[in-house]
């Protein structure tokens, strides 16, 4: 719902493993208090208001303006602090400005730095998994694409959620970034997986943007001085080099290709992942992604989520919460950043990027942890319930398993091949079985693993079958479908014309 707000503190309390809550019981609670178990099966006839974590605001008042929790501490001098020999001082932070008050309960018409921007990372050619990611984004959030388009574009839809997917291709090698960008475009065009979402249709959904590891880091005010010396730690100092000029002039008669970008031997179906996996794949490199999240939130706001990760409904209410955050490791008390929410030129930002600098570059989760635990700043990055984000987490690793959500995943690998025991669930329940309440699904790499088998290729209808290239064989007939299978056709389904999405809203052309 439009103007929506999460209430985290009911959400903590249903939820939080540390209080001995379970996934289960946590993803029910999602369900009734979103309005998402509407089946005639639901045994409660109500919602009490102790399950209810989202609300919005009544009409805007004056908000009165309140000094009464700053406390002057005067200057208490150097005293007691004591530095290591041979370490400079940190410079003096410069915050900007406070935000003013920014209410949920306000008219669609601009929303500014406030838009919601989701951020997504891909290195390597581009697959059925960003590709799956993007339909879930379709099917789940609400992008306004079952009004016709010009209704769309009024004032109304100014401020729908966007996707921007990151492609890293690599070093420039003096290519241009406007070059390479026209490249990156002309790649996707070619590629079945990519194309259908440069569709006009979805020109204000998805942005697909250049990742240009020297650009990023030298548009970013804490780092841009002293990323250089650090930049081996990245496995990337070589590639990015350490100097900002451009090494091809006006003049420059030949034109400089991405290394391999316009290798188009991946644009097939693909019949033996293992075998061409070392081949013709490029696992994003974890290092770097783990730089990226923290970068792109910083400078432009918004929400990073991970590419084997999948919208399972919208996130209008998560955005209405105004907090950062992150979500819990599992059982282990720590950070796991495949979301993470930041806001732009913060002053939180700023404290994790430096310090990262001050350690190698290093900003990976356990890291992350560690900084802000010895900063005593735990409290300015709320550690989310994993059931919101990876509802499949602490079963997989053996705990909960006496009552485990609704399905079972004993490892992450059932997604993809579901036990024969368990395997008529997804064709019987479909989407609306699969981890109702939870905000997304992470399968956690299975970068190889097909999402189906039998259709592994982007079936999304005569729209777009220009573009796809299948085998003319007959697809063999099975009998049980994996939950990642009938995910898939469902989304697809929705694209072709089908189906709705899982609002009841059907896609208008």
């Amino acid at each position: 719902m439009e103007g929506s707000i999460t209430d985290m503190d009911v959400v903590m309390k249903h939820c939080d493993y540390s209080a001995g809550k379970y996934v289960r019981d946590c993803l029910k609670i999602l369900r009734l208090g979103a309005g998402l178990d509407v089946s005639p099966r639901k045994s409660s006839p109500s919602v009490s208001g102790d399950v209810r974590y989202i609300y919005t605001e009544g009409a805007r008042g004056d908000i009165p303006q309140s000094d009464d929790n700053v406390q002057d501490q005067g200057d208490k001098g150097l005293d007691g602090l004591m530095s290591r020999w041979g370490k400079h001082y940190e410079p003096h932070l410069q915050l900007p400005d406070p935000h003013g008050y920014f209410s949920q309960n306000r008219p669609y018409t601009s929303c500014g730095d406030e838009r919601p921007i989701f951020h997504m990372f891909w290195k390597g050619a581009f697959t059925d998994k960003p590709y799956m990611a993007l339909l879930s984004f379709l099917y789940t959030q609400n992008l306004g694409l079952h009004l016709d388009d010009e209704k769309e574009h009024t004032d109304a839809a100014k401020c729908r959620p966007q996707l921007w997917l990151w492609i890293d291709r690599g070093a420039l090698n003096g290519v241009r970034q406007s070059m390479a960008e026209r490249q990156l475009l002309e790649e996707l065009s070619s590629n079945p997986w990519a194309a259908p979402f440069l569709h006009y249709r979805f020109r204000d959904v998805f942005q697909f943007k250049f990742w240009d590891l020297r650009e990023q880091l030298d548009s970013v005010a804490e780092l841009k001085d002293e990323w250089r010396i650090y930049g081996k730690y990245l496995g990337a100092r070589e590639e990015v080099g350490t100097t900002g000029e451009d090494t091809n002039g006006p003049g420059t008669q030949t034109e400089p290709t991405l290394g391999s970008l316009h290798d188009t031997s991946y644009l097939i179906a693909r019949t033996s992942h293992a075998a061409r996996a070392s081949v013709q794949y490029d696992k994003p490199s974890v290092a770097l992604s783990d730089l990226v999240r923290f970068v792109l939130c910083h400078r432009f706001g918004g929400v990073y989520l991970d590419v084997d990760t999948l919208f399972l409904r919208d996130w209008e209410d998560l955005w209405g919460w105004r907090g950062a955050f992150a979500y819990r490791w599992s059982r282990m008390d720590r950070y796991n950043t495949a979301v993470l929410r930041m806001h732009k030129g913060s002053a939180f930002g700023t404290f994790i990027l430096r310090t990262a600098l001050r350690n190698g570059l290093d900003f990976h989760p356990i890291r992350i942890t560690r900084y802000l635990k010895d900063a005593q700043m735990e409290n300015l990055l709320l550690r989310v319930p994993d059931a919101l984000f990876d509802p499949a987490w602490l079963a997989s690793e053996g705990y909960q398993t006496e009552r485990p959500p609704f399905p079972f995943f004993s490892s992450f690998n059932d997604f993809f091949d579901t036990p024969s025991q368990a395997s008529a669930a997804p064709d019987a329940l479909g989407f609306d079985g699969f981890f109702r309440g939870a905000y997304i699904y992470h399968y956690h790499n299975n970068w190889w693993t097909p999402f189906d088998p039998h259709r592994d290729f982007p079936d999304l209808g005569p729209r777009f079958a220009q573009d796809v290239k299948t085998s003319s064989a007959p697809q063999e007939e099975i009998s049980d479908l994996s939950w990642s299978a009938v995910l898939k056709r469902t989304f697809e389904g929705y694209i072709r014309g089908e189906q709705p999405n899982m609002y009841g809203e059907w896609l208008v052309w």
